[in-house]
């Protein structure tokens, strides 16, 4: 029965198995439907048992599918060890990369808090660029061009593991250096400030808050700067006197930094910005993805106690 088909028609198989559409798989495989067809017919053929029986929510794999699946499973998963790992493994571990997909800000803070994580010493980070709207995210999780999509949440999709990360009131950013604005801020100073404009963090603002595009105060911001890089517009931020609204999660790790402090916004508002990851569900054993999931879980618990104490302050 083998040789009547190879690995490619069972990896073809795993994939209609977990998108349960031969479309899907297809695009997740970047081949052409005819082409997953074919493999399954293959595979049909020298097993003599159909693979998948219809129903409403698409395609469902028989006992022989999913059979057929995990032993395939377990052959990458052995293939994978022994080309990963020598005999030697204390002189020849192999350094693994990593691709992630975020915001430059978190780039530097995950990196910062990485590099002093023994359990990141053989992983390679590789950041790309996240500046694509919502669809091209997903499918660039679907053909795992990335590992981790660092960012705000995004529609539900059957193939993708989404990690809530942080949840945060907005706050106003604002140099130590600035001329006027010192150790209060008041509405005033919200009106007669120039602002700069991170396009992706305002953006989510009118995305994702439900009353924002109700807030005059929001609207009516005037804005003399735009980037769409948030170290950019951190770091003019610390250096001038334009100020920049940021997700309150944000702000302990640049205070310690830059000269920059951060007041509440001086307004009444239930403005808050949410930042989740997102992987393949493929994925959800993979150890090196495991691995930065644990690490921005503790930037996510550290940011808790950092804000919770803020709290206490406060009342």
């Amino acid at each position: 029965m083998l040789k009547d088909f190879d690995l490619n028609a069972l990896q073809i198989l795993s994939s209609v198995i977990k998108c349960r559409s031969v479309t899907e798989a297809a695009n997740l495989l970047e081949i052409s439907p005819s082409s997953v067809t074919y493999a399954i017919n293959k595979i049909r053929k020298a097993t003599d048992n159909p693979l998948f029986s219809r129903s409403k929510n698409g395609i469902v794999p028989t006992t022989m599918a999913l059979e057929l699946n995990n032993r395939y499973i377990k052959a990458m998963e052995l293939i994978r060890d022994g080309m990963a790992f020598s005999s030697d493994q204390t002189s020849t571990e192999i350094e693994q990369n990593i691709t992630l997909s975020t915001y430059t800000f978190l780039e530097l803070w995950f990196s910062c808090i990485a590099l002093k994580e023994e359990s990141m010493n053989h992983i390679c980070l590789n950041f790309i660029s996240n500046k694509y709207e919502d669809k091209e995210r997903i499918l660039r999780i679907r053909k795992h061009h990335i590992d981790i999509d660092i960012g705000s949440v995004l529609p539900y999709d059957p193939s993708i593991i989404s990690t809530k990360l942080f949840s945060s009131n907005y706050q106003v950013l604002v140099s130590k250096n600035h001329s006027t604005i010192k150790d209060t801020f008041t509405m005033d100073d919200w009106n007669k400030s120039k602002y700069i404009r991170w396009m992706k963090s305002h953006e989510e603002i009118y995305k994702h808050i439900g009353n924002a595009g109700n807030i005059d105060e929001i609207k009516n911001i005037d804005f003399h700067v735009t980037s769409d890089s948030s170290l950019n517009s951190l770091f003019l931020c610390a250096m001038s006197d334009f100020l920049l609204l940021i997700p309150g999660y944000m702000a302990e790790f640049y205070m310690e930094i830059l000269p920059v402090r951060t007041f509440d916004l001086p307004f009444e508002n239930d403005l808050r910005s949410e930042c989740y990851a997102h992987h393949h569900r493929s994925e959800k054993n993979n150890a090196r993805i495991a691995t930065c999931l644990k690490l921005l879980k503790k930037m996510h618990s550290e940011f808790d106690d950092t804000e919770h104490s803020r709290k206490q302050l406060i009342t």
